[in-house]
């Protein structure tokens, strides 16, 4: 479908943070130049890359007008999404990751949604991918899409973020731009996503969601979210500590005591299986880091009563000797 068929549509700005990511940035810029949707803003923001990534950036913006290119002069994913919120001049606002990419429709499908229903937030399904050609060739080795399409409070969907049924993830939704007044992501933290969408479903009205996988997620060695060092555990229960203060904060009576509980579980069995990640992890472990982590667990186990058979059996094997955390994570279901 063409623009011109939905009227007088808005400008949405697709905000692409690119650093060193030569081998797939093509595949990603192609997808959003080719979106059945055309009125847009792309602005792509160079995070000192050295890795050729620049000139294809510069390629790009000599191509298609609708680009604009900028340079974040310091290292980081959230200085470069915040230069491109900086800019932008769109009344819907996307991000996409320069290593994933969009279905031809996305920003169609996304749009049609929150026009249809008002929504503050629309969002949608996506497919994992692993593999370092083209994912457009392949097949996902598994899919993350909503049961059903569907139109939810902003309360409704920090129920959804609880229960797993909505992702923490920036990439797969569409905001109104004004939802980014006066917000914008933490610098210096890994895991900025985390630490902010669930503050954008706090401040929508209407989150529609879209039972399609309408994003490409490349899962890949060496992105962020495959990264395991203390400093991405730290930074991750720190954004989880957050989400959990948020809601008993401002949400004190709307989300239950029962949720907030399996939340926390939820919490402690992750970090099991972070620490016995970096136990089991090959080369020079970081010890100091590693108790550190450890103190947490038991920590938050204490504080942690009346918790689940699984959530026991776990910890059980985590006290009684290390060299068991594989079978914890077996047991939790994570190998």
């Amino acid at each position: 479908m063409s623009t011109n068929s939905f009227g007088n549509m808005p400008l949405v700005s697709i905000i692409i943070p690119v650093r060193n990511v030569c081998p797939y940035i093509r595949e990603s810029l192609d997808s959003v130049l080719c979106q059945t949707y055309e009125k847009l803003e792309i602005l792509l923001i160079d995070n000192d890359s050295t890795d050729g990534s620049e000139n294809v950036c510069e390629e790009y913006a000599l191509r298609d007008k609708r680009i604009r290119k900028a340079y974040a002069e310091e290292e980081g994913l959230s200085i470069a999404r915040n230069k491109g919120l900086g800019m932008v001049s769109g009344e819907y606002i996307a991000f996409l990751d320069s290593d994933d990419s969009y279905m031809p429709d996305m920003i169609e499908k996304m749009l049609a949604a929150a026009k249809r229903e008002n929504a503050d937030i629309t969002t949608c399904g996506f497919g994992e991918y692993r593999t370092e050609g083209r994912m457009d060739e392949t097949e996902p080795v598994r899919s993350y899409v909503p049961d059903k399409d569907e139109c939810v409070s902003g309360v409704q969907a920090l129920n959804y973020l609880l229960e797993e049924k909505e992702r923490h993830f920036v990439w797969n939704k569409l905001y109104r731009s004004e939802l980014w007044k006066d917000l914008s992501f933490p610098e210096g933290h890994i895991y900025e996503d985390l630490s902010t969408v669930f503050v954008l479903f706090g401040k929508a009205e209407r989150v529609a969601r879209i039972s399609e996988s309408l994003v490409r997620y490349r899962h890949r060695k060496g992105s962020i979210t495959q990264t395991c060092s203390p400093r991405h555990i730290h930074d991750h229960f720190r954004a989880l500590s957050m989400f959990d203060r948020y809601i008993r904060d401002s949400f004190p009576d709307e989300i239950s005591e029962k949720k907030m509980f399996e939340n926390c579980e939820n919490r402690l069995r992750s970090m099991i299986i972070e620490y016995s990640k970096l136990m089991t992890a090959g080369g020079k472990t970081d010890m100091e880091s590693c108790n550190a982590l450890k103190e947490e667990i038991q920590v938050f186990r204490r504080n942690l009563k009346n918790r689940s058979l699984k959530t026991r059996a776990a910890i059980g094997l985590f006290m009684i000797s290390p060299k068991l955390l594989c079978a914890v994570r077996r047991i939790l279901g994570k190998d």
